[in-house]
């Protein structure tokens, strides 16, 4: 009876871990996608400029509107994350937001914290302030 329940125990140990790095690949994959779309965007983006003479202000406005739109695009992953329980999610976010939380100062100090990492990163979103304009 209890060869059984450990044969049991690990068949579903196994197949949970199966699921949760197909999860996590298909994450992975999904940005990169997201980035490849972003570079050929300013690959076309950087033609024209190159091509037109476009003023250095409305390339970069054209360019966060890229980047703000693929960054809602991730929307999906943070959805994703929430439907996962407490100690994958952590683990995830951990490795999904690893290049904000080594920018920022104050969460470097708290990369220790699995779980704040998992709770507050999400939350991030980006924002690009063009000198001289306002934020209301």
């Amino acid at each position: 009876m209890e060869r059984l329940f450990c044969i049991v125990a690990m068949i579903c140990g196994v197949v949970a871990f199966t699921i949760a790095t197909g999860h996590l690949s298909s994450i992975m994959t999904s940005m990169e996608r997201t980035q490849a779309r972003l570079m050929d965007k300013k690959d076309v983006l950087d033609r024209i400029k190159k091509n037109y003479g476009i003023s250095d202000l409305l390339y970069k406005h054209i360019y966060k509107n890229f980047e703000d739109t693929e960054k809602r695009d991730l929307v999906d992953e943070v959805n994703f994350l929430q439907s996962l329980n407490p100690n994958l999610r952590n683990e995830v976010a951990m490795i999904i937001y690893k290049e904000k939380y080594i920018k920022i100062k104050f969460l470097r100090s708290h990369a220790d914290n699995e779980n704040f990492i998992g709770w507050v990163c999400p939350l991030l979103k980006p924002l690009l302030i063009v000198k001289n304009e306002f934020i209301f």
